[in-house]
């Protein structure tokens, strides 16, 4: 039979782990690099004679690298929304440069990511 508890008694709970004691020391923290780095790996997805392994590899790299081109022209479409609000009238002067980088980097193909692979004819 399990023991009965009164109704006022509140649950019980497990204590949790101790934590050490937090340093307002900067020094002792230790370093961190929160962004990772990936190796840069060839481009083997369009031979037949590569190791699997190396495909996947080269595949994950042209899966970040297209993310990365697209944030970059996220960023692209963002400054030339500001510029156009922050020029109004005279935007098409003063924006001129960011209009044109971004008409660049939007033809290319992949939006210009590095090692992109060869446009489908």
């Amino acid at each position: 039979r399990l023991p009965t508890s009164s109704p006022t008694s509140s649950p019980s709970f497990p204590s949790s782990p101790s934590l050490p004691p937090a340093s307002s020391s900067p020094s002792t923290m230790p370093a961190s690099n929160p962004v990772p780095t990936f190796e840069t790996v060839p481009n083997v997805l369009m031979t037949d004679d590569a190791p699997a392994f190396d495909k996947l590899l080269a595949k994950h790299q042209r899966a970040r690298e297209y993310v990365v081109a697209v944030e970059e022209m996220k960023i692209l479409a963002q400054r030339v929304i500001e510029c156009r609000k922050r020029e109004q009238v005279n935007h098409y002067k003063k924006c001129e440069a960011v209009y044109r980088e971004y008409a660049e980097k939007i033809s290319l193909p992949n939006f210009g990511m590095r090692d992109a692979p060869p446009p489908k004819e």
